[in-house]
Parts: C-alpha cells; structure tokens; sequence
C-alpha cells in the first residue's frame, strides 16, 4: 500500500527560518479548510515535522503535510513624476503611432 501512495508522493523539506502557511481543517465543512499564515519554522524536531511559531506566538509542532512555503507578494505600485531624478536611467517603450 505504501508503495503505491509513493508512487505520486512529493518530499516536503523546511528549513529553518522558512516562512510557511498552516492548514487548519474546518470542522463544519472539509471543503472550507484554510491557509493560515504566514508562520515560521523554528526548529526541525523529527524527519517529517516542523516546530513553527505562529502569527500569535504560539509555537505548534506540525507535520509537513499541513504546510506550505509562504511566498510573499508585492501589492504596491512604484508611482515615478517628471521631476524625480534618482531612480536611474529610463528607458521608455517604443509607441505603436499608426493605430
């Protein structure tokens, strides 16, 4: 049987100071599980567990299976006015003026 599960299986490994996201299951619905995170990986305690510290401070031991690398995205715009000059050199895109 456990060949079989081996046969799609992926090795998950963290390291530490790995940000990560935490499933937490839903106990009304199984489809509503959430990603809750991101949280830190503070010490590997056995070969498929973590020791990570949540958003609140709490420190749980979890096993890899019920995490995921966090990756953080940017959600700004860099806003650049005419008269600002310490950006460096601009390079402008070429405009299409037959349309």
């Amino acid at each position: 049987m456990t060949s079989h599960y081996n046969l799609r299986s992926r090795e998950k490994s963290f390291s530490v100071g790995d940000e990560v996201l935490n499933l937490m299951p839903s106990y009304m619905h199984k489809l509503l599980n959430t990603w809750i995170g991101p949280a830190k990986v503070v010490k590997l305690t056995r070969p498929h567990s973590c020791l990570v510290r949540m958003e609140d401070v709490n420190t749980r031991e979890l096993h890899v299976n019920k995490l995921r690398p966090y990756i953080s995205r940017v959600d700004h715009v860099g806003i650049i006015f005419d008269q600002d000059t310490d950006f460096g050199e601009l390079h402008y895109a070429p405009i299409d003026k037959e349309n």
